[in-house]
């Protein structure tokens, strides 16, 4: 059955990343997207210049019109908000949206750091007010980055400690080891980062000696669920959009049907599979996730496989 995704995020005129990295994989699923803009770029802010309009009064205005006229979203997908007090006016929004339907998807992508560093026109205020959006959100995809500034974990100390980690074979048993080691290095993060029961935790863009690891964490009190998905890259290459292109593949299969770690596995899988083609036809990193070459291909093994195993009920 058709859904329609609700996408709260910035525009870049040029590089693929927030909504332009988001739009096709809404529509390859078979779903709607409908857009609302934090803030309008000339291109996206890994070029030294760029020419930027802030949308955030627009972006009231235009959450009150969709009000008005009682649209109805079965996701929404939140990402870069420049304006702090914005934030707290998209969780009103949202937590409109949630009175007439609790099973609305909310993935709240708390977009304000990266490396370390707080984006520039970030402040306290913003992380405050993104650890007020996450109260009502479903899922919740920080970096790791975010993650540690989201919990006054000392993110130098995690970095070193994750520095320590080498993957040298790509099998079951070193997977399962690594796996392990990343999770006692995150205990503290994912024990102080938990919002609510029955939220889903994703830290993402944990970079190790030649791979990326995704860690999923379900707080609920029927079950708990940790998982964790380790994908080998040649180069590590940290390109933008990546998150906004894992925060669409996450949100569709999980409306799809597909059990979490589907989700997880399927959507990270995607991804990487996007930086490996960027790097095997040497993109720019400036462009963004390139993905629409592979975009047929991956769609076509996704359904594959659908039909090979039926995704979970909801």
């Amino acid at each position: 059955m058709l859904k329609k995704v609700a996408l709260i995020n910035d525009l870049s005129g040029y590089g693929k990343c927030s909504i332009n990295a988001q739009i096709p994989i809404i529509s390859a699923f078979g779903d709607v997207a409908s857009c609302c803009l934090t803030s309008y770029l000339s291109n996206h802010t890994g070029y030294e210049k760029k020419y930027k309009i802030d949308l955030n009064d627009d972006l009231n205005n235009v959450l009150d019109m969709w009000n008005q006229n009682n649209f109805k979203f079965d996701g929404i997908i939140t990402g870069y908000i420049g304006n702090a007090d914005s934030i707290l006016n998209v969780r009103e929004y949202i937590a409109d949206q949630k009175i007439d339907n609790d099973r609305v998807l909310v993935l709240v992508d708390p977009v304000f750091a990266d490396n370390g560093k707080m984006y520039c026109e970030m402040t306290e205020k913003h992380v405050e007010n993104y650890k007020k959006l996450m109260e009502i959100a479903t899922v919740i995809t920080p970096n790791i980055t975010e993650a540690c500034m989201l919990t006054g974990v000392d993110y130098e100390s995690i970095r070193v400690k994750f520095g320590l980690l080498k993957t040298e074979k790509k099998d079951e048993k070193d997977l399962e080891r690594l796996s392990k080691q990343v999770l006692e290095i995150l205990k503290d993060v994912m024990k102080k980062i938990v919002v609510k029961r029955s939220q889903i935790t994703i830290i993402t863009g944990i970079e190790l000696f030649n791979s990326v690891v995704t860690v999923l964490d379900v707080n609920d009190k029927d079950k708990n669920i940790i998982q964790t998905t380790c994908n080998y890259v040649d180069k590590l290459d940290s390109r933008p959009g990546s998150g906004d292109l894992f925060d669409a593949l996450f949100m569709e299969t999980s409306l799809f049907g597909y059990s979490l770690i589907d989700c997880l596995n399927i959507a990270s899988n995607f991804v990487h599979n996007a930086i490996r083609f960027c790097n095997d036809k040497n993109i720019k990193k400036e462009e963004g996730i390139i993905y629409e070459p592979i975009l047929i291909d991956n769609m076509i093994a996704l359904r594959k496989a659908t039909k090979e195993k039926k995704p979970e009920e909801k």
